[in-house]
């Protein structure tokens, strides 16, 4: 089985980290971990039954793991709202914060929570070690409602500092105003916490085409988001009918979008799965189009350096890669 290993360069120490207890063997494969800048955390996604001996896990789906490193300990933090078993259906696209406090992630379980969860597709939840408390919705339409979003949220995205949380959601509830309840066209939202949910493209139109593989970055100050979109209405003179990168400075309330040339040719194919840098000033995308550089040939991922330029000033575009698989 595939598992999960942390190397320590400095003492020249490997060491796997996806055993259960008392060092035993997975009986499933272990994938995808996020570890801590100071290595003692860690996250991470597994389809075995045997992580852990308090935790019944008999979902038959991808779990969510905290992995304490230094005290060799491992809790299943994806579980029903009773915290005995396992939630009832597959969870995964996990964040944690640099100091270990906090876990985000998706899934598609319906008894995760006290709260009620209808909506039959995935949402956004966030876990806290040591809480002794199951994982809360981030997508609650109110603390009235106590219900995760009507419909399903995905490509969660958080801040090291947990504080902000960008996601795409289907949901009509979550904001008042967002959401055309069609269930094909998703809105962009930012969490922030302990305070509000914003919807991004709530003026703007959507953000349709969002890939629910992809997820919707942050800068570390919250002030940027970079999200994917087919909407023609969220930038003046959008006209190339193909998915494009935005960024959205919540400071300015200005939209740029990022998927263009130097001379602010559009794209003349579709651009997505944004990365963003932590003072918002880089985005990384990879794109179709062959028109964003000279002698761009295939489906490539590009660097858009956005310092020293105004809001409406083309984005400079260098391409790292000339395919991707």
């Amino acid at each position: 089985k595939r598992d999960l290993f942390v190397y320590d360069r400095m003492m020249d120490v490997l060491q796997i980290v996806s055993l259960g207890p008392g060092g035993r063997p997975t009986d499933e494969d272990s994938l995808f971990g996020k570890i801590t800048s100071d290595g003692k955390y860690l996250a991470f996604t597994s389809n075995a039954t045997n992580l852990s001996d308090t935790i019944t896990d008999a979902n038959g789906a991808s779990d969510v793991f905290f992995k304490d490193i230094e005290n060799d300990t491992i809790e299943l933090i994806s579980t029903d709202s009773s915290m005995t078993q396992s939630a009832n259906a597959a969870s995964k696209g996990f964040d944690i914060t640099e100091d270990g406090q906090v876990v985000t992630f998706q899934s598609w379980a319906s008894d995760m929570t006290f709260y009620l969860d209808e909506n039959g597709g995935p949402d956004i939840f966030q876990w806290f070690p040591g809480s002794g408390n199951p994982p809360v919705p981030l997508t609650i339409s109110s603390v009235e409602d106590e219900q995760t979003g009507d419909q399903s949220s995905f490509g969660n995205w958080m801040t090291s500092d947990g504080q902000f949380v960008g996601f795409y959601s289907f949901a009509t509830d979550i904001v008042d105003g967002c959401g055309d309840g069609s269930g094909v066209t998703p809105d962009a939202f930012l969490y922030e916490d302990g305070l509000t949910t914003v919807c991004i493209t709530k003026d703007t139109g959507d953000a349709s085409g969002a890939d629910l593989n992809h997820r919707m970055p942050v800068s570390v100050s919250g002030r940027f988001v970079a999200f994917e979109s087919a909407n023609s209405s969220i930038v003046d003179g959008d006209s190339n009918g193909k998915i494009d990168v935005f960024r959205y400075d919540r400071s300015a309330f200005d939209f740029q979008s990022i998927s263009n040339s130097t001379d602010l040719t559009q794209g003349n194919d579709d651009s997505y799965a944004p990365l963003i840098s932590g003072n918002g000033l880089h985005v990384i995308f990879a794109s179709k189009a062959t028109n964003l550089v000279a002698g761009a040939l295939y489906e490539g991922i590009y660097v858009t350096d956005l310092a020293g330029f105004g809001n409406y000033a083309p984005p400079s575009n260098l391409q790292v890669s000339d395919k991707t698989d």
